[in-house]
């Protein structure tokens, strides 16, 4: 009798707190820099104001400060998961995942699912097919998910930020997509309110979208694969 098997594939993510205008912050990230991100650094729930010697950009513009905070929900489009009996290319996985890994989920058309930090997200028992899957040893796993990546969170700040439609201490995303940098204020995927009730109250909140081509690593330097700080890989077709 085989031993029926479980697999469960799970997600660590946090979110760049981008698009927001501040006044008075000095929260600053540069992209094509070499370090990463200051983390917001929460004190009883409220993001305070960080300050770093480098000072804002272009003055007193604050559109590119940023900080790292966890996001509420996580939405993804997943179109293949599949186990390995040893790790597919690290140039391209797909040059020979078909000889190294068993799909138990193929689908071209996409399963949507959101995750949290406190919530599972099930996949229709009609979509995972175990027919290939044979006995061995399997030492990795692979997800194919689409470049369209949905997040939803809202925090609350120590001072005012400038979001879509207003400025508030309460930063929230809102049903848009990610303008990139520079946007104009109506095109940012945030609204920034007095606090939760006023968001409750306007009835937007939502998950922003952004939508991944290449990964930046300098001014001027794009790449399709970044490895992940737990040493995941991540490739981008």
């Amino acid at each position: 009798m085989r031993t029926p098997i479980k697999l469960i594939f799970t997600f660590s993510f946090g979110v760049f707190l981008s698009g927001v205008n501040t006044f008075g912050a000095d929260i600053y990230f540069n992209p094509g820099g070499g370090s990463e991100p200051n983390s917001c650094g929460e004190v009883s729930n409220q993001i305070p104001t960080v300050s770093t010697s480098v000072g804002t950009i272009n003055g007193t513009d604050g559109r590119f400060l940023r900080c790292v905070t966890d996001i509420d929900a996580l939405r993804l489009t997943l179109h293949k998961a599949g186990i390995c009996s040893s790790a597919p290319d690290t140039t391209d996985p797909s040059a020979d995942w078909d000889d190294k890994c068993v799909f138990i989920v193929d689908d071209a058309a996409g399963i949507e699912f959101t995750v949290t930090k406190s919530s599972t997200s099930a996949i229709p028992a009609e979509k995972i097919d175990f027919s290939d899957l044979f006995e061995g040893t399997y030492t990795h796993a692979i997800l194919m998910v689409g470049n369209s990546v949905k997040t939803k969170m809202n925090a609350q700040f120590a001072e005012d930020f400038r979001g879509a439609n207003g400025n508030g201490a309460f930063c929230y995303s809102i049903n848009a997509v990610t303008p990139g940098n520079a946007p104009a204020l109506a095109d940012l995927a945030v609204n920034c309110v007095s606090s939760e009730a006023a968001m409750i109250a306007a009835g937007d909140h939502d998950f922003s979208e952004k939508v991944f081509e290449t990964f930046q690593t300098g001014p001027t330097t794009l790449v399709a694969s970044r490895t992940a700080t737990n040493g995941d890989r991540i490739h981008l077709f």
